[in-house]
């Protein structure tokens, strides 16, 4: 997991084993929302917790992670 800048947003890149990636833009809340891509990304917070489905994977965040870093 990794954050960057683009464009003024906070960025979490978030890579796979097999080398693909995913890329969200964190908002405040904090919450995320797909950067790129056709697919809208689920977003379901429970507690200190994001669930963030997105096709086919699965995230579990925690929410101070993204509060915090970057």
């Amino acid at each position: 997991m990794e954050f960057r800048q683009v464009d003024g947003d906070r960025v979490l890149v978030v890579r796979h084993a097999d080398g693909s990636f995913r890329r969200f833009i964190v908002r405040s809340g904090p919450t995320l929302e797909e950067a790129d891509g056709a697919q809208r990304a689920v977003v379901l917070r429970t507690g200190d917790t994001l669930e963030v489905t997105l096709g086919s994977d699965r995230y579990r965040l925690n929410v101070s992670q993204l509060a915090n870093a970057g």
